[in-house]
């Protein structure tokens, strides 16, 4: 289910939602009612990245970036509040169609939040678990598919952001 405020999260909760996309104001009190109840956050911190930068590149007028406001800093901000909690929190560009090049974004961007290991394993290990499926994708193992049988791999375009000195130092260059 789509969220972002905890009016929202609460009505998804409470009619059974097994996870939240987005989440970008979910409080203390929030995310302790999303780890005693299993819901899972996954946050579209690229997707936000995107329409604070430049709304046309996610196919939308430039007015709508102003009313995006706070919204990257609360992404953030939640997952920390979410890992504190101990709630589940996989990860999701939010990037579809002809912008799903972008999906890279995610990872680079979450990388500056958290470690590069732990948004990797968001994207993977943590993801299947949000869907469920962690016996079958999200890790190597025998009969598992370490990434989606569906997803195309993610290649580096001229548009994905240059690595943090964080990514750069954890990976040695």
């Amino acid at each position: 289910m789509q969220a972002h405020n905890n009016a929202d999260l609460r009505t998804d909760i409470e009619v059974g939602g097994q996870y939240v996309e987005h989440g970008s104001q979910i409080d203390d009190h929030m995310a302790t009612m999303m780890a005693k109840r299993g819901v899972a956050l996954v946050p579209t911190v690229a997707v936000v990245h995107a329409l604070l930068t430049d709304p046309a590149d996610v196919g939308l007028s430039a007015h709508m970036g102003g009313r995006i406001g706070k919204a990257l800093e609360g992404m953030i901000d939640v997952i920390r509040v979410a890992r504190a909690a101990v709630v589940l929190v996989g990860s999701s560009s939010d990037y579809v169609g002809p912008n799903k090049a972008h999906r890279g974004r995610e990872l680079v961007l979450r990388s500056d939040v958290e470690s590069p290991v732990q948004a990797l394993l968001s994207a993977t290990r943590d993801n299947a678990r949000v869907l469920r499926m962690e016996n079958q994708i999200g890790t190597i193992g025998p009969g598992n598919c370490p990434i989606s049988r569906s997803s195309a791999p993610v290649r580096p375009s001229s548009t994905t952001p240059a690595r943090s000195k964080r990514w750069s130092s954890a990976a040695g260059s």
